[in-house]
């Protein structure tokens, strides 16, 4: 059996469990829509959503023929932490229920490329979690948006979601260098 196999298993079976999160946070939005606990623009969620699965598929048939699977694994994290983003964007921003979907990425991260991987995806989700919860406060700055309220809620949201995916990001990522090093 070839080295990069495992990888490319893995990859596969990553796409596979993208698509069936897609299908249930598809799921779970229709629920909460129809309870009336999603008082957001429902085509922009279900957009996004829709982009994760068929992204999924197009991930399936790409990792089968990709020869560069490391390179492939990374483009797949930066790819899965953008999709969130548009979830969550597209789903409150701070107030999103489905802001746990970045430990997920994170989780992919580590898995696939150790340590590191699972810190750049920390890192990324982090980045675009300020973006979108605080990039309303900058648009109403530039006279681009609505003026939003600044709420120290907001900030703390930012912050100790970063936290908690940095550490998230270290303790499986340590995890998996084990892993890979027995």
């Amino acid at each position: 059996m070839e080295e990069s196999e495992p990888l490319r298993a893995t990859l596969r079976g990553l796409s596979w469990a993208r698509l069936i999160t897609a299908a249930m946070v598809l799921a779970a939005g229709a629920i909460l829509r129809y309870a009336g606990a999603f008082p957001f623009d429902f085509l922009p969620f279900v957009a996004a959503v829709s982009a994760a699965a068929l992204i999924s598929c197009l991930l399936l048939i790409g990792g089968a023929r990709s020869l560069e699977l490391r390179g492939f694994a990374w483009m797949q994290i930066c790819l899965d932490v953008a999709l969130v983003t548009g979830i969550i964007a597209s789903s409150g921003g701070s107030r999103s229920v489905f802001s746990f979907l970045y430990v997920l990425t994170v989780l992919e991260g580590s898995f696939l490329l150790a340590r590191r991987g699972g810190l750049v995806a920390a890192t990324l989700a982090g980045l675009l979690y300020v973006d979108v919860v605080l990039g309303r406060h900058l648009l109403a700055l530039l006279h681009l948006a609505e003026p939003a309220e600044r709420t120290t809620l907001d900030a703390l949201t930012v912050l100790l979601n970063a936290a908690v995916l940095l550490t998230i990001a270290v303790l499986a990522g340590s995890l998996a260098e084990r892993y890979y090093l027995a």
